[in-house]
């Protein structure tokens, strides 16, 4: 569920750094970055570097990612209809 929850608020909220998926979370940075390498073995999301600081890394989604936060979020809004 949680990362699930990930993959919703990068969608939302583009490039991450595993510092603002922590905080809204409400996560130890540790954990973020256990999540988001979890996340990487499963190909939906990739890390890359910051443009303004190339120490840094964002967190994105990949087209994998994207596919699964749309259908999670399809089902949901189907869930409700209902």
């Amino acid at each position: 569920m949680q990362q699930a929850y990930a993959l919703t608020f990068i969608h939302y909220n583009g490039p991450s750094k595993i510092s603002e998926i922590c905080e809204h979370m409400m996560v130890s940075a540790p954990a973020a970055s256990q999540m988001a390498d979890r996340l990487e073995k499963l190909d939906l999301v990739r890390r890359i570097p910051a443009p303004e600081d190339r120490r840094v890394r964002h967190v994105v989604l990949t087209g994998q990612g994207e596919n699964f936060v749309n259908q999670s979020v399809d089902a949901r809004q189907s869930w409700v209809e209902e």
